[in-house]
């Protein structure tokens, strides 16, 4: 079972604003504040620099969890995608759907502190990535012991990417949210949502619905 949580929510501000700014549950990690904004034209979250911009949301504590956005990519060579179980420092499961290595990536970032000095550790990938626009891209993770991940969206299908993560390293708590990872200010996130993955069904409470 599970519950919406927060969304859909489609950022419409009309306005360029920084995504704290429109909604103080967001909280950016490693990019600093002016790094993630809703730009005016799309009303879409979207990086202004070359950085792995990431924001997790903060509004309620849940540790079954699924983060579900549609994903511009913009152009080839961009990385967008999803977080996991992010704490302040970013440490997190890092998700890419990465149009320069033609895949969807899962990555377990650890030893960060302040949003740097850590690594990633590939541990999954799957799909393909040769479109721009994934609608419902998704990342879900249960448990704890394995952490179990399940990745998809509507063009690669549900699970194109599982994996059970029992390493000690594992990811066994934190907040879901964006990675909007680019070298140019194209690719961004719109109609995102969050669910707690343990709740039972409409029990959840819509934070925001656009």
């Amino acid at each position: 079972m599970s519950a919406l949580i927060y969304g859909p929510d489609a950022f419409t501000v009309g306005s360029d604003t920084n995504l704290i700014t429109y909604d103080a549950n967001w909280d950016v990690v490693n990019s600093g504040t002016h790094q993630l904004h809703i730009l005016a034209a799309t009303d879409k979250v979207y990086t202004n620099a070359s950085i792995n911009g990431v924001s997790r949301w903060t509004g309620q504590t849940v540790l079954d969890q699924k983060i579900v956005s549609d994903i511009d990519i913009g152009s080839t060579g961009q990385w967008p995608g999803l977080v996991l179980r992010c704490d302040a420092d970013q440490n997190c499961y890092y998700i890419e759907w990465d149009s320069a290595e033609n895949g969807i990536y899962l990555y377990r970032a650890t030893g960060f502190t302040g949003g740097s000095g850590g690594s990633y550790n590939q541990i999954a990938f799957g799909g393909s990535v040769s479109a721009t626009t994934y609608t419902n891209a998704y990342a879900k993770v249960t448990g704890t012991n394995p952490c179990a991940i399940e990745l998809g969206d509507d063009t690669n299908g549900p699970a194109i990417v599982t994996y059970n993560d029992s390493d000690a390293a594992r990811l066994q708590s934190g907040q879901p949210g964006l990675n909007v990872g680019a070298t140019v200010d194209l690719s961004n996130h719109d109609n995102v949502e969050i669910w707690d993955e343990a709740a039972t069904a409409g029990g959840g409470l819509a934070w925001i619905t656009a």
